[in-house]
C-alpha cells in the first residue's frame, strides 16, 4: 500500500471533529464563511456547525463538505490527534537506494517526542499539499518509533498492511 492509499484510508476513518478541523486549518477565519456557502446556509448556522455543540443530525452534512477539500487536509487532522499508531508489516529501504531490503513488523508505536514531531511535520506537509514530503515525514515517524535513529537510515517503501490511529 502506497503512502496515498494510507492517506485516503486515513481519511475515510475521519469523524466530524476531524472534518471540523480540517475546514478551519484551510480557511482559518473564513471557515464559517466557507461552509455556509458550501452548505447553503447562514453563517451563523455555519459557525454552530463547526462548534463542538454542532447538531447532531447535520455530521453528514459537515463531513461531506470537508471531502470537498481532499483526503489531505482531513487525514492530516487525524494524524494530529493520534496517541498511536498500530502499524503491521513494512517494506524497508535505505535513503537513496531504492533496493528493497526487506520486510520489517512494526507493531504499536505511542506516540512520543521523536515520532510526534515527526508526525506534526507529515501533518503540515499534508496540509500544504506536499505529499512526497509527507510520505518522508510519516515514515521517519514510523521508523523512529520502531526504533529512535533508525529513521536517518532506513525509509518505508510499502505499508503492507495499512495504518491505525488511536486517538
Amino acid at each position: 500500500m502506497e503512502f496515498t492509499d494510507v492517506v485516503a484510508s486515513l481519511a475515510r476513518g475521519a469523524g466530524v471533529v476531524h472534518a471540523q478541523a480540517a475546514i478551519r486549518a484551510a480557511h482559518g477565519r473564513g471557515a464559517s464563511r466557507w461552509l455556509a456557502q458550501e452548505q447553503g446556509i447562514s453563517p451563523r448556522t455555519a459557525r454552530r456547525w463547526l462548534s463542538g455543540n454542532y447538531p447532531r443530525g447535520r455530521a453528514r452534512a459537515i463531513t461531506d463538505a470537508a471531502s470537498g477539500l481532499g483526503v489531505g487536509p482531513i487525514a492530516a487532522q487525524r494524524i494530529a490527534y493520534a496517541s498511536a499508531l498500530s502499524v503491521g508489516k513494512v517494506r524497508v529501504a535505505y535513503r537513496g537506494d531504492a533496493r528493497d531490503e526487506g520486510a520489517r513488523r512494526i507493531g504499536r508505536i505511542p506516540v512520543r517526542s521523536a515520532t510526534a514531531g515527526h508526525l506534526s511535520d507529515a501533518a503540515q506537509e499534508l496540509l500544504s499539499g506536499n505529499s512526497s514530503q509527507a510520505a518522508d515525514a510519516f515514515s521517519d515517524a514510523v521508523i523512529s518509533g520502531y526504533e529512535d535513529g533508525l529513521e536517518e537510515t532506513l525509509a518505508i517503501s510499502d505499508y503492507s498492511d495499512g495504518i491505525e490511529l488511536e486517538e
